[in-house]
């Protein structure tokens, strides 16, 4: 299982792991033989865990496709930047600090 996870968050990206794999065939006589590469593709699921919100209540959901319960709604986090001074900016409808503006990737 191969697991990503970003540094300055805490999600955790689906991984598709490729592998090439060289079979190593014995060879009893003067000809060379060799078989060709087989390559498999493994998809892996791993979790993703995000912060849901409903007033002051607070629900942490982690599967692999997370979805907020009834009613509560997706918190998400922004980046502001003014000058050389950045801001993170987390909330269900995020809005940056006057004078910021979101950066952009």
């Amino acid at each position: 299982t191969v697991r990503m996870d970003e540094e300055d968050t805490s999600w955790t990206s689906f991984v598709t792991v490729t592998m090439t794999i060289y079979p190593v065939v014995a060879t009893t006589s003067t000809t060379s033989t060799t078989a060709a590469p087989t390559t498999t593709t493994i998809a892996v699921a791993s979790k993703i865990k995000i912060v849901c919100v409903k007033g002051s209540k607070i629900r942490r959901v982690t599967a692999v496709k997370p979805k907020c319960p009834s009613g509560f709604k997706k918190k998400t986090t922004i980046v502001c930047v003014k000058g050389s001074t950045t801001k993170r900016v987390a909330a269900v409808k995020p809005k940056c600090p006057s004078g910021f503006k979101k950066k952009t990737i």
